[in-house]
């Protein structure tokens, strides 16, 4: 089995990019820019160097939780009123919310965008899965997407990135 990390040639560095979403070096073999990792509680498993927690434990947990009423105490003042009492539905659903609040007039998500170089250049760790299939499955960094390995061992269906707020963080800290 080809390990996607270590490349023989541009055109599978390229591939990489193109299904990781993230620029890496041919030379190197690693990360260009700062990506996510899915944080886990296997025994031995430890956060990578250069890596921060922002999962809800933190001060950069999505305030939008699957299942709950979005409220103004813990979205801040001058939330737009489109964003308030709505009834988060997925995982997708609470990362467009997290979005739309992140850029909002929001006195917390505004303090969030100024702080926001305390993760720039670093990957950012989540509980949320790195993929999934059409099918609900879910799979995090064990899963690498490349030649060999691109649809879901258990369907057989096309795996795509699954949704979550540390890619927002990312493009923000990062841009």
């Amino acid at each position: 089995m080809i390990n996607p990390m270590e490349f023989q040639n541009e055109t599978e560095a390229a591939l990489a990019e193109e299904w990781c979403g993230v620029g890496w070096s041919a030379a190197s073999g690693s990360h260009s820019v700062p990506v996510r990792v899915q944080l886990h509680r296997y025994k031995g498993w430890k956060m990578p160097d250069n890596t921060v927690k922002v999962d809800r434990s933190t001060r950069w947990g999505n305030p939008f939780k699957v299942g709950k009423i979005a409220v103004s105490s813990r979205l801040g003042y001058r939330t737009p009123a489109c964003l308030l009492n709505v009834l988060v539905q997925d995982d997708a659903h609470a990362v467009r919310l997290f979005e739309q609040w992140l850029y909002s007039e929001s006195d917390h998500a505004l303090s969030w965008r100024i702080s926001a170089n305390v993760i720039r250049g670093k990957n950012l760790a989540c509980w949320c899965p790195i993929w999934r299939c059409g099918n609900g499955h879910k799979f995090g960094n064990e899963i690498k997407p490349s030649r060999v390995q691109k649809y879901c061992l258990d369907c057989g269906r096309l795996l795509v990135r699954a949704a979550c707020h540390a890619d927002t963080l990312l493009q923000l800290a990062n841009k």
